[in-house]
């Protein structure tokens, strides 16, 4: 009897035992605080990226434990130096990302990757590279029927067609945005993709149809009460206006935006 029971007691202290430890090591992991700024930085940076940016300037990337991680880390704070208008010198960190979750088949941060090394490479006026990363990011999204990031691609990729002045198909990408954003549902996504598909209308000479867009975004602008938005679609009035030799129609609109 004494042999069974410090056989029962031996076995339950090694249960208690494995117990402990793995539960000792997934709180050690589950409390890491970089790994756990990391995740909440991923949960807020659509809504909130001056936050998010705050939060990542704190975060020591030589703590994080995982190559993913590591992938995560780069790609956003490259989301969120764009989102908060600050200049991206290069492309190391986007890059790496990229190479991380497109070896890995992560396919959902990789289109997310490839955008964002797209808009480095956009605002570094590399064009060829940055219609490379924007195309790809513009596959995938149709691979995975994202509305949403088909938008976005396809916004940069009528940035740089805008850039080289080609207007038709600055305009077949202008519609794409729009049309995809437009089914996200997402504002102020939608709003602004009206800003670019008029701009793109005005580009093209169809100045009835810009005036007419811009029109209905600056009510928009209005219920949203975003001023950039407003005096955006108000100069596209006013361009369409001095193209046209509206010369007095377009002073007004020129000097309400001012």
């Amino acid at each position: 009897m004494f042999r069974l029971l410090t056989s029962i007691m031996k076995t339950l202290i090694y249960n208690i035992f494995i117990l402990l430890t793995v539960t000792i090591g997934i709180s050690s992991c589950s409390h890491n605080p970089e790994w756990e700024r990391l995740r909440y930085v991923e949960a807020i940076i659509d809504t909130d990226h001056d936050s998010a940016l705050a939060l990542l300037n704190i975060i020591d990337p030589n703590l994080l434990r995982s190559d993913r991680d590591k992938a995560l880390y780069g790609l956003l704070y490259t989301q969120a130096l764009d989102r908060n208008h600050q200049p991206i010198p290069d492309d190391s960190l986007i890059s790496a990302s990229v190479k991380y979750f497109s070896n890995t088949g992560d396919n959902q941060h990789c289109m997310i990757a490839y955008n964002y090394k797209g808009r480095v490479h956009y605002l570094n006026k590399n064009y060829p590279a940055a219609m490379v990363a924007f195309s790809h990011a513009n596959e995938l999204a149709k691979e995975l029927d994202d509305k949403f990031w088909i938008g976005m691609s396809a916004r940069g990729i009528a940035d740089i067609y805008d850039e080289s002045f080609n207007t038709t198909e600055e305009l077949t990408f202008a519609e794409e945005e729009y049309r995809n954003i437009l089914q996200s549902g997402r504002q102020p996504y939608i709003n602004y993709a009206m800003l670019d598909l008029a701009g793109a209308y005005c580009h093209s000479r169809l100045f009835k149809k810009a005036i007419q867009l811009s029109e209905q975004i600056t009510d928009s602008a209005i219920l949203y009460n975003d001023s950039y938005l407003y005096s955006g679609a108000r100069q596209i009035i006013g361009v369409c206006h001095t193209a046209n030799e509206e010369f007095d129609s377009a002073r007004i609109i020129f000097e309400d935006i001012c």
